[in-house]
């Protein structure tokens, strides 16, 4: 992964801009101000300012370490496949169907879509019926 932070632009390296161009990029003052408005351990210094994923923010459910340590393991598929789904309501929403085998678990389908009438979702086809 890539990352750029504020004190990688031409403001810190002393880069060569067009002039036009310096009052469209961050600047010294920029950052120092945002240092001082959320603090240079907040996520969101972290995230605009120093060009990190921080490990937390206020909307965070499952932390980025999380996953990346999920996917770098191997579970062994040890048990009689369940498949689920998680269907649609409103909005953009995605219709997910699911694979499940003891630990490993993988997506099938996730597809997003609008209602087709009566207030339901259409997605006849995607997921059998008991």
């Amino acid at each position: 992964m890539i990352t750029v932070s504020a004190f990688d632009t031409p403001a810190y390296t002393g880069e060569k801009v067009p002039e036009n161009l310096l009052p469209l990029l961050v600047s010294p003052e920029w950052v120092e101000e945002r240092k001082i408005r959320w603090g240079a351990n907040s996520p969101i210094y972290q995230s605009k300012v120093l060009g990190a994923f921080p490990d937390l923010s206020d909307d965070t459910l499952i932390l980025p370490k999380w996953i990346e340590a999920a996917q770098k393991r191997t579970l062994e598929r040890t048990r009689r496949p369940i498949i689920a789904a998680d269907i649609a309501r409103f909005g953009e929403d995605e219709t997910v169907i699911m694979r499940r085998e003891g630990g490993w678990i993988r997506v099938y389908r996730a597809h997003q879509g609008r209602h087709h009438g009566h207030g339901r979702p259409h997605r006849q086809g995607h997921a059998g019926h008991r």
